[in-house]
């Protein structure tokens, strides 16, 4: 996760703030978390993730 002072400027995140780098960190890291669950790691039909 790259250094963005967004992410320790308030408690509450906004994902519009912080830079592009980190935002699309911050969604790897959600994607990596939500295989975890039942019917995680499902594929759309590109193989990005996204249905």
């Amino acid at each position: 996760m790259p250094y963005d002072p967004e992410l320790r400027s308030t408690p509450r995140l906004d994902l519009e703030r912080p830079a592009p780098a980190t935002r699309e960190s911050l969604v790897h890291l959600a994607a990596l978390i939500a295989e975890g669950f039942p019917g995680g790691g499902v594929r759309g039909p590109d193989g990005s993730g996204r249905r």
